[in-house]
């Protein structure tokens, strides 16, 4: 028992360089010691002048191993190389070297990247293993962001759409190939999607929805939605009300003629909802030349197509993919929390919008965080 006990307190007192860690410049003393640049960020940029016996120290940590086991290789005092130890761990340079389970070590490179976010990679995977997102719209954001989703290692995508591929469609969506056309987008894309992680669950939802009620039954059971579905006209609508009434963040992605959307995230009770403002019913009688108008004007809005041009699908789907990785492994703080963020393709400049919630919103308002 008391073997046991050592070995693990072993295992958990070693430390390691992190592997993004990279050296910046290193350059010979005059006394003969080695100047050293560590990078990359500001957070861990440090400057350290070693000897030969230092470096090699240094070096030991290569590989997860103990301050002691580390002293033990250099000729130096044991305790002025702990002394060294305890400092490179204090300035980030050394940290805790945690076991990354066989199931997660795919996601390698992320989890260095969750790292340097601060975070506990282990825990942050872990996280998005167990969440189920849903996209509504499988077009060129849905397949964008699919694509990132599967290689970050959700536990399940959704995928919710009706629609057939079409040649026009291959200028943007990725998990097609010009012999898919006339098939289904989630059958093709669920095929494509699983042949890049077996370890997430891809499921198909055929669906061209009709109601909120219709696309909450959808929904059951999911953490997240991404909707980037432009139709029917009333989508937008509908997946806020079925998003609010189940409790689940979603997220908007889309662009408005060349410009690219995304946001606002939407969690109810912290954020604003869709309906914040909106009134209750938008009904209005038309009577006359009212009548007319109305008329013309749902002809022009569906003979109206939006442009839609793959590098800025390619553009706002990976930045909405970040802000749901930052959402769902807990990690980072999401700039479209409550916020539009609008891309403009041609200068790349962003602005934001945010939008303050109504605490009277007939949707929303009695929902508390």
């Amino acid at each position: 028992m008391q073997n046991a006990t050592k070995a693990r307190s072993e295992r958990a007192s070693r430390l390691q360089i992190p592997r993004y860690l990279g050296l910046e410049r290193a350059e010979a003393t005059r006394d003969g010691a080695v100047q050293l640049t560590l990078g990359h960020t500001d957070r861990l940029r440090k400057e350290l002048t070693l000897d030969s016996e230092g470096l090699d120290f240094l070096l030991g940590f290569l590989k997860p191993t103990t301050l002691s086991s580390a002293a033990r290789r250099v000729r130096e005092r044991p305790a002025k190389a702990q002394r060294l130890g305890r400092d490179l761990k204090s300035a980030g340079i050394l940290r805790p070297a945690k076991p990354v389970p066989e199931r997660f070590r795919r996601y390698d490179r992320h989890l260095l990247f969750y790292d340097l976010a601060g975070a506990d990679p282990v825990a942050v995977q872990a996280n998005l293993a167990r969440r189920r997102v849903a996209l509504v719209g499988m077009g060129g954001i849905g397949n964008w962001v699919s694509m990132a989703l599967i290689g970050a290692g959700f536990g399940e995508l959704r995928l919710i759409d009706f629609d057939d591929i079409e040649l026009s469609n291959l200028t943007r969506q990725v998990l097609f190939t010009e012999k898919d056309v006339g098939r289904p987008k989630i059958d093709v894309a669920a095929e494509r999607l699983a042949e890049r992680n077996r370890g997430t669950l891809v499921r198909p939802v055929p669906l061209k929805v009709s109601s909120a009620r219709e696309l909450s039954a959808a929904l059951k059971g999911v953490h997240f939605v991404v909707l980037s579905a432009d139709q029917p006209a009333t989508i937008h609508e509908w997946v806020d009300l079925a998003c609010v009434k189940r409790r689940i963040p979603y997220v908007n992605l889309g662009y408005r003629d060349a410009t690219g959307v995304i946001g606002p995230m939407t969690v109810a009770g912290r954020t604003s909802c869709y309906h914040c403002f909106k009134p209750r019913s938008e009904k209005r009688r038309a009577k006359g030349g009212a009548r007319d108008m109305a008329e013309l004007h749902e002809a022009l809005n569906r003979r109206y197509q939006a442009p839609s041009f793959g590098p800025v699908n390619a553009l706002v789907s990976s930045i909405g993919a970040l802000e749901i990785i930052k959402y769902l492994g807990g990690f980072a703080e999401c700039a479209s929390m409550g916020t539009e963020l609008t891309v403009d393709p041609f200068t790349l400049e962003i602005d934001r919008r945010a939008y303050r919630r109504d605490r009277s919103c007939w949707n929303c308002g009695h929902i508390e965080a």
